[in-house]
């Protein structure tokens, strides 16, 4: 299961926790190549970016989407304390 999907931008982004074996690594690469295959980007960062650097992981989404070709709804900027985690 994705962790976010956006198909209006055909993004999906993936939060992989400390549960990230080697079999679930070898899953998720079959699966993305998949999801990929079908036109989507797949953005993957781990459970401690988000918790210990969520301000550069929500840039890097906010790069990608803001230089989509043909996007044309300008996205607000990003702001401090707009966004939450959910455990």
């Amino acid at each position: 299961m994705s962790t976010f999907f956006a198909p209006e931008i055909k993004l999906v982004i993936e939060i992989d926790g400390s549960s990230h074996d080697e079999n679930k690594y070898d899953y998720d690469q079959k699966r993305q190549k998949e999801i990929e295959s079908l036109g989507y980007k797949v953005m993957r960062f781990t459970e401690y970016e988000v918790r210990k650097n969520l301000n550069e992981v929500l840039t890097t989404i906010e790069y990608y989407v803001n230089n989509i070709p043909g996007w044309s709804l300008p996205l607000p900027p990003l702001e401090r304390g707009m966004y939450f985690i959910c455990s």
